[in-house]
This record gives C-alpha cells, structure tokens and sequence, in this order.
C-alpha cells in the first residue's frame, strides 16, 4: 500500500471517525509508505485530531518519551529562533586521517519546525519528540559529511566511519571505514544496487531535511531514525521524501542519517551552534542584542520595511509571527528585551511610512533612549537578520 487511494474502506472509515490517533509500526521500507498513507488520510479528513507516529517502538522505549516537556520546547523552540535569522548550515566533521569535511546547505528563505512532542490540533508528529528541522534550498547542498552515528537500522560503532558526499543537493558518492558489507547495505539504502550513479528509486538520494536533535533522554544511536536523530547534541541529514514535512520533494523513502561528532556553524552566530554535542543555547545566542551585533560591510542609510507580519505585545515589545512549511503558526520575540522594545519603535515608524525612511528618522525618534547613530545601525542590522527590514537606495 503506497498512497491513502490503497488503503482498506474499513480503515478509512474508522479513521474519519477518529479524534487522536497512533500509529504503533516496525520501521522498515516496506512498512513507511503504509504508515504515511495512514497519516496523510487521518490528516485529510480530521478537522481537529491529532496523530502520533511511533515506527519501532517499543515498550522498553518508553522511557525517551518521560522528559521535561517544558523544557524540551523551550530548547525547540530556541533552535527555531536561531535557524529563522539563518541563511546556511555548514557541518564540519573530519575523518580518522584527520582530513576536514565542510557539507555547506543553503536555508535561505526556509522557515524551521520545532517539533517538541507536543502535537497541536489537526497535525501529525513523531514521539519521542525532540528536535527542531528545516527543509534545505534545493540543489544548494554541496561538499562532504563524516557520519559517526548511525543510518536507519545501522548504529554505527566507534571504529567505524561512513564518509557521504553531496553535488547540487544530491548524494553522489559514500565511502568509510566499515566492513564491506556494511558499507554495501547502507549504500542500498540510497542506490540502486551495484551502482553510486543511479537512485535506488526517485529522488532517494536528494537532500530533503537537516534537524537537530534536543532530547536530553536519549544520548546513544540504536540505528533507528525516530530515536536517534533526537538525540541531544546531534545533526541529522535526511534524503527522500519530505512532503510530509511541508515540502515538495515526493520519494518513495525518507532515511535520516544521525551525525554524532562535529561542529555546525550558521551565519545568527559568531560561535558554533553545536560542538561536542552541545547546543549554544544560552540567551546572548538565542536573543541578540542590539549591543553586540558587529559592523556590516556598509552602513545603513535608508530602509523599509520587509512585510512581515510582526506585532507589538503587551509589554512593548516586537514579536513576529511565522509560519513552518507544513502551515503551523509560530511565535518569536525579536532580540532580546531591550532590543525588542526598540526593534517595536522602529517597526512602528517604517510600517506607517509610504517611502522608505531615512536612518536619521530613525536616530531621532530613538533619540529619547540616548542612543547614538552608531548604536542605531546595530540595531538595524539585527532587524536586518530577522528580515524585519530592508535595505533601500533612498526615495
């Protein structure tokens, strides 16, 4: 059974009939298009259920879905805000020769998920949760990736390497450090067999997801996806399908590939966002500050505003709304508290104004607060990030 059209009528039935539903299967090829031909009709038909995705649970697993649901999201929810004022990814890894791999992916333009096990009204989520994505830019994938972790139904060991390159979004080529039959099984997993040329089927071998996994239950790979690309510390790339994910990539397969040693690099931060397998995390990184944001190559002379759809909260401070691919609205404060109660005055003044507005409108209207003009280009540059505003050449 590959699509909702396969499914049994007796089946269908019970699913339109059902508010919450969970989908208890092996993790396998043959058992994920069944699985998520159930999901796609349950979210077809439902107006307000909620389904859960459980591939390879079992009872002795439970225990990685009995954490701190609070703070799994806060932690979600932090790595969704750093990735929306990220335009790349860059994975640095290296192999037992001590040779660097830079895998470098454009996410320009694509909104993160958050998906922290807590599932909203009318969607579907996998549990254990723990972990925050984004769908990359098409065809920008480009370098190679060391992968100490694990491939769906391979955990790898401590000895053992596979080396995975990527053209133009695609996977091209896996080498490693394993036993031969192991690098053979994962290489079917991606090609056709005897080949590193031809897709196993269409679009297995196109890059469809980069997610980094926040669940602080689960720290060891077991060679299934659903655990360990939420391990805590980790950086999963996935190939295949990610339609079901908000995105237009149709496969016939969707295998994550766990990445348990590393640095992650994005262009919000001037550190790593992960290195031996922690998250920077820490306020100054999730809430940038006006104070710390450092020169740009030219200085700001007119802007306007970008269109998003922003708000002013209670306190007075800017909030933003935004959207993941699969429709779910989010919610993020601009900066930190200081900079978001200026980032709220400046808003106000490009979103009333027909023309573009000049930095020295700016300067005075934020003059009251006592900054000077080159604390207000700081300012700016973090409304920059966000894609609050836009630069302009004047009226």
């Amino acid at each position: 059974m590959r699509t909702q059209e396969d499914l049994p009528l007796d089946l269908c039935t019970a699913l339109q009939e059902c508010d919450g539903l969970l989908v208890l299967t092996e993790y396998s090829e043959e058992t994920t298009p069944f699985r998520m031909a159930v999901l796609d009709h349950f979210m077809a038909v439902t107006r307000l259920g909620r389904a859960v995705s459980m591939p390879g649970v079992r009872s002795e697993h439970f225990h990685f879905i009995d954490v701190d649901y609070a703070s799994l999201e806060r932690d979600c929810d932090a790595l969704g805000a750093i990735l929306l004022r990220s335009n790349r990814i860059r994975i640095e890894t290296h192999d037992a020769s001590g040779t660097r791999h830079e895998l470098s992916v454009s996410i320009r333009e694509c909104n993160p998920t958050p998906s922290p096990g807590v599932v909203p009204e009318h969607e579907w989520d996998n549990a254990p949760g723990g972990e925050t994505f984004v769908l990359p830019r098409r065809h920008s994938a480009k370098g190679s990736v060391v992968v100490t972790g694990s491939f769906p139904g391979f955990p790898l060991c401590s000895e053992e390497e596979v080396i995975l390159f990527l053209d133009r979004g695609k996977l091209v080529g896996i080498d490693g450090r394993a036993p031969s039959h192991v690098i053979t099984d994962i290489k079917e997993l991606f090609f056709a067999p005897d080949s590193t040329a031809t897709p196993k089927t269409r679009n297995s071998t196109a890059l469809c997801e980069i997610g980094f996994g926040a669940n602080r239950a689960i720290r060891t790979c077991l060679g299934q996806p659903v655990f360990d690309e939420k391990g805590f510390g980790t950086v999963h790339v996935a190939f295949g399908r990610n339609r079901q994910l908000g995105g237009r990539i149709d496969s016939e397969h969707h295998h994550d590939v766990v990445i348990s040693q590393g640095k992650v690099y994005v262009d919000a931060l001037h550190e790593p966002l992960l290195e031996d397998r922690e998250l920077a995390l820490g306020t100054r990184n999730v809430w940038p500050s006006w104070r710390d944001a450092r020169p740009g190559r030219n200085t700001v002379h007119w802007i306007r505003s970008a269109g998003k759809d922003c708000e002013e909260g209670s306190e007075g401070q800017l909030h933003m709304n935004w959207y993941t691919p699969s429709g779910t609205r989010q919610h993020t404060r601009i900066g930190d508290v200081e900079t978001s109660e200026m980032a709220s005055v400046v808003y106000s003044l490009v979103r009333q104004a027909r023309d573009p507005v000049g930095c020295s409108q700016v300067i005075a209207a934020l003059r009251k607060r006592g900054l000077c003009p080159e604390e207000v280009h700081g300012l700016l540059r973090v409304l920059l990030q966000y894609g609050i505003i836009e630069r302009t050449n004047g009226r």
